[in-house]
């Protein structure tokens, strides 16, 4: 990504996580060093006056100092929409994909969604095409107790959802932001939150 956008013209700044924890001795875990990580980050973002940030594979918890300062949207490898027995959001984390294709979802998608201090619990804004789970493939994969190969086949499986959905959806839902169709808080612009744009029907969809 760095070669890309200086390729392009496009002024890169580096605040390494690890480094920034590394020098001061902490673990990642240690979320007091987040917090201090975070404000160097908005420090460094100030200088540019961004309306909103997209997070590109960024695999850490963003704490207050960075959600309160900017708006950061962010894509997610699973449907968001899918709701648990309890009400809550069944594909969160860190293995959304490999969690749907082992409860035996028929596909995948990626959610565009607004970061809050709750891990993926943020207003969806936009949900990516669907991309169909070879099920008779999977099921001779566990059958054979293969797990080297059912991890080859999640990890190919969303090589497949990014590559070919992560940036329409990414595209659709600045062009949203954009043109004022969804504001910065998240919300449609008749005011409701409980709507999304669905890529695969080309429309506002309701939450399920």
């Amino acid at each position: 990504g760095i070669k890309l956008f200086e390729s392009l013209g496009i002024q890169v700044c580096i605040n390494d996580i690890r480094k920034f924890y590394g020098d001061r001795g902490k673990e990642l875990r240690d979320m007091d060093t987040r917090k201090e990580y975070d404000s160097n980050t908005v420090k460094e973002i100030s200088r540019f006056s961004p309306d909103v940030i997209v997070m590109s594979g960024y695999m850490w918890i963003v704490t207050k100092e960075l959600i309160n300062s900017y708006r950061l949207i962010n894509i997610h490898p699973g449907n968001l929409t899918v709701k648990d027995q309890y009400g809550k959001r069944k594909y969160v984390g860190y293995r959304p994909v490999y969690d749907a294709i082992m409860n035996g979802e028929n596909e995948t998608c990626s959610s565009v969604h607004f970061v809050t201090e709750d891990v993926d619990a943020g207003a969806i804004i936009v949900l990516s095409r669907r991309f169909d789970v070879q099920h008779r493939l999977v099921e001779s994969i566990v059958e054979a107790e293969e797990e080297f190969a059912l991890e080859s086949y999640v990890k190919k499986h969303q090589e497949w959802m990014k590559w070919e959905g992560d940036g329409p959806a990414l595209a659709k839902a600045l062009e949203l932001i954009g043109i004022k169709e969804i504001d910065i808080k998240g919300e449609i612009s008749d005011g409701k939150d409980t709507e999304f744009y669905d890529l695969e029907s080309n429309e506002f969809c309701s939450y399920r």
